[in-house]
């Protein structure tokens, strides 16, 4: 199955600009229909409301302008969580920006949306960081991709949810996650595996082993050793938090595990997570 329908989440912040830059050189390259949609909350008319919809559509058609791409504008009802499932349960490919705690560019915390848009909409997320300002400029925008491996059903539905992305991408790599204390268990398929997977699709890649002995957890070895080998997307599965975990942490424990939360906060790459 290729992507042939792709929603952008757009907004009036200064980060939509990079969302719909990604979002319309990907329409662009594979192709497939981009659908602009902006969440809105509002169960009155109001002027602040109003503004934020006209220069959020505007800064849409602004940046689809003359693109060989069809496109649609789609206002949301609900909350932007609710929103972003509706419209977006059906798409591809759903583009949001990384949370942000809530600044001048960006008034409210966001995190809630993303992991909630990752964990329960249902089709792969493309994470856009908040640092970048652009896609790439060539035909293709990611032209290395690293996946993390490990050996989960998230991590397997990643894998093909990501298979038009890496059919595309001229280097893929293969990052063993799998901790060691679960290398014995005998649901961890290997990393073998996914590599033999890869290779009868005709996508050969190499693989990467990861260890936590010079980072304190896996996800931040996955970001330095795509960093170390000039990634331009990452793609992994979102596994969620468990739930001890989770409560133990506090309030401000992330929803995701720590190979995907820390990726979701940290990654200065695009990521693509499929649940």
């Amino acid at each position: 199955m290729d992507i042939s329908a792709i929603v952008v989440h757009v907004d009036a912040s200064r980060y939509a600009t990079a969302r719909l830059s990604h979002a319309v050189a990907l329409a662009c390259a594979l192709p497939a229909t981009l659908v602009g949609l902006l969440p809105q909350r509002g169960l009155a008319p109001d002027a602040a409301l109003f503004a934020d919809c006209e220069s959020s559509r505007l800064a849409f058609e602004a940046a689809t302008a003359g693109a060989p791409i069809a496109v649609d504008w789609r206002v949301g009802e609900g909350t932007p969580l609710e929103a972003m499932q509706c419209e977006g349960r059906l798409a591809d490919l759903i583009i949001v920006s990384q949370p942000c705690a809530g600044d001048g560019h960006c008034p409210v915390d966001t995190r809630q949306f993303v992991e909630g848009t990752i964990l329960e909409a249902g089709p792969p997320v493309l994470v856009i960081p908040l640092t970048h300002d652009a896609a790439p400029t060539q035909a293709w925008p990611y032209a290395r991709v690293m996946v993390a491996w490990s050996g989960t059903r998230e991590s397997a539905r990643a894998l093909r949810d990501a298979l038009p992305i890496l059919r595309r991408a001229q280097h893929v790599a293969l990052a063993c996650c799998i901790p060691f204390s679960r290398h014995r268990h005998t649901d961890m398929a290997p990393a073998s595996y996914a590599l033999t997977w890869l290779a009868r699709r005709g996508i050969r890649a190499c693989l990467f082993g990861l260890t936590g002995d010079a980072h304190p957890s896996l996800g931040k070895a996955l970001l330095a050793t795509a960093r170390t080998a000039r990634t331009d997307l990452l793609v992994c599965g979102a596994q969620a938090r468990d739930e001890t975990v989770g409560k133990l942490a506090g309030k401000l424990a992330g929803k995701l595990g720590d190979i995907p939360g820390t990726v979701l906060e940290e990654s200065p790459i695009p990521a693509l997570f499929a649940r």
